[in-house]
C-alpha cells in the first residue's frame, strides 16, 4: 500500500492503521532546499492523474507491477503508525489476515475532521466475525446517572488500589462535584432521556 502526502509543503502526516501491524518498506522524501530543509516540489516517483491527485500512479511505468527500486524486503520495521514525510510517500506491506472493516488516519485530529481517513474492508462479511447481540449502533447508546456514578466510582477504587490518586480535574472529579440532572445537561447522549426528538 503507498501513502503518499501532496499539498502543504511543511506537513508530516502521521498515519494509523487499526487491526493490524505493518511493515514499512520503503520511505521517499521529495526534493529539499539544502539551506532550508523545506520542501521545494512534490516527489517525482508518483505522476498525479488528476488535479486534486486524488489518483495517481508511478511516474516511472516499469514499478507499476512492484518492480519498486530500493524497498527493503528483508528486515523492515514493524509498525501501526507511520510518519508520511512532506510531499513524500511511504510504502508499506501487512498481511491481510484480520477480517473486518480497519480504520486508518492521519493522527492529526483536525486532519480527520477534514477527511483524512478511511474504512478499509478486509475480506467479505461472511469471513468476519459475528457482533456480539448487544452491540452498540448509532444513537443507541444509554446510561443512565447511576450507572455513570458507578462506574467512576468503581474506576475510582481501581486507581486508589494501584496508588494512583486525583491530582487533576476529570471526569471523576466532575462525578464527585455534579449531580445527575447536571450531567444529563453536559452529555445528553448519555442518558436515558430521548434528547433526540
Amino acid at each position: 500500500m503507498v501513502i503518499f502526502s501532496y499539498g502543504n509543503i511543511k506537513v508530516v502526516h502521521p498515519v494509523h492503521l487499526h487491526g493490524h501491524h505493518f511493515h514499512v518498506i520503503k520511505i521517499a522524501y521529495p526534493p529539499f532546499d539544502p539551506e532550508t530543509g523545506n520542501s521545494t516540489a512534490f516527489n517525482p516517483d508518483i505522476r498525479c492523474l488528476n488535479e486534486p491527485c486524488s489518483r495517481a500512479t508511478w511516474a516511472d511505468p516499469s514499478w507499476i507491477n512492484g518492480n519498486i527500486p530500493g524497498v527493503n524486503l528483508v528486515n523492515p520495521p514493524l509498525k501501526d503508525t507511520v510518519n508520511v514525510p512532506a510531499n513524500g510517500y511511504v510504502i508499506i506491506r501487512f498481511m491481510a489476515d484480520n477480517p473486518g472493516y480497519w480504520f486508518m488516519h492521519c493522527h492529526l485530529q483536525h486532519h480527520q475532521f477534514e477527511g483524512m481517513n478511511l474504512v478499509m474492508q478486509e475480506g467479505d462479511v461472511h469471513e468476519m466475525a459475528p457482533l456480539p447481540t448487544n452491540f452498540p449502533t448509532c444513537n443507541n447508546f444509554r446510561v443512565n446517572p447511576n450507572q455513570f456514578y458507578s462506574i467512576i466510582r468503581n474506576q475510582n477504587r481501581m486507581l486508589v488500589s494501584k496508588g494512583i490518586t486525583q491530582s487533576f480535574t476529570s471526569g471523576q472529579a466532575f462525578a464527585k462535584t455534579s449531580n445527575a440532572a447536571k450531567m444529563c445537561l453536559l452529555f445528553p447522549w448519555i442518558c436515558d432521556k430521548n434528547h433526540y426528538v
